[in-house]
């Protein structure tokens, strides 16, 4: 439920030094994201860094679920309390929280330059620079600054895919299983003509 509500949410803008943050610094992001309850939270259970947060494997907020006392006061603070003893934590923390979540992890993918490709991008980006070569890549890549990735982060999702391309080799065995594979009836073959002055 609190996934499909945080697709209509606008996402959550960190700050690019959001992985470094430390102590003080990352409890006040805390505070301004989430709330204080949570930053108290995070407090009293030492997570004062975004990569200690990152690497608790469960849900913090199912702390709640028992009773600590040490969480009495937080707990007062954050959950709903019924008549027979039950507790239900509220709503909008649990959708504050999902959403800082859901930001740092996005954070972790961004690279350096905060650009991010889409699969159709890559594929094309992938398919020019197989096609039409390193000059051709560079040259619409010069005329279209953050449009397709840099070559060294093209060479690096080729490589993760196991295209290791290198000239004067002919893999015509990989081309055949690919071609099988993918179900083409024919593949074209092309030489790569750039001339050197």
């Amino acid at each position: 439920f609190a996934y499909k509500m945080l697709r209509n949410f606008p996402p959550l803008v960190l700050p690019d030094s959001v992985l470094a943050l430390e102590g003080e610094k990352f409890f006040d992001l805390v505070n301004q994201t989430c709330g204080e309850v949570v930053k108290e939270l995070m407090e009293v259970l030492s997570i004062n860094t975004v990569y200690k947060l990152l690497l608790v494997e469960n849900d913090i907020l199912s702390i709640f679920e028992k009773k600590y006392k040490e969480l009495e006061n937080i707990t007062q603070k954050a959950c709903l309390h019924l008549n027979d003893g039950t507790i239900m934590l509220k709503p909008g923390l649990r959708l504050d929280f999902d959403r800082f979540m859901q930001a740092l992890h996005a954070n972790l993918t961004r690279n350096k330059n905060n650009y991010r490709y889409s699969g159709a991008v890559q594929h094309f980006a992938q398919s020019l620079y197989i096609l039409g070569g390193r000059n051709v890549y560079e040259f619409v890549r010069i005329n279209l600054p953050g449009a397709i990735p840099a070559i060294p982060t093209l060479e690096d999702s080729l490589g993760k895919a196991g295209a290791q391309i290198e000239e004067g080799v002919f893999r015509y065995d990989m081309l055949s299983d690919h071609q099988k594979s993918g179900g083409y009836p024919i593949a074209i073959c092309s030489e790569d003509c750039t001339r050197v002055i």
